[in-house]
């Protein structure tokens, strides 16, 4: 995504952890399920600090035309009944 170059190489790192708490803890029969969402419609952007570490107050456009939440919730359990490792819950632009 344009401008979430940060924001895309945090979800990176954390694959790359997750792949390595996965080969640590196998023999535990540890289950790992990273999900890398998009736009999620909630109060996130609203919620997030500024520079004076107050909440925005505002949301933007991406969030308010995001992916229901129920529709997320329900493609995360459906992964993690699935199995999977990886989810990425995105839709249009995002995915």
């Amino acid at each position: 995504m344009p401008l979430r170059s940060a924001y895309s190489a945090a979800k990176h790192g954390l694959i790359g952890y997750h792949d390595s708490l996965r080969a640590e803890t196998a023999h535990l029969g540890v289950r790992v399920l990273v999900v890398a969402p998009g736009s999620v419609r909630t109060s996130v952007s609203k919620n997030a600090l500024n520079a004076q570490a107050k909440a925005r107050g505002v949301s933007d456009d991406a969030i308010d035309n995001g992916m229901e939440p129920q529709v997320a919730a329900r493609r995360i359990l459906d992964a993690i009944s699935a199995g999977q490792r990886e989810l990425i819950l995105a839709e249009g632009m995002e995915s």
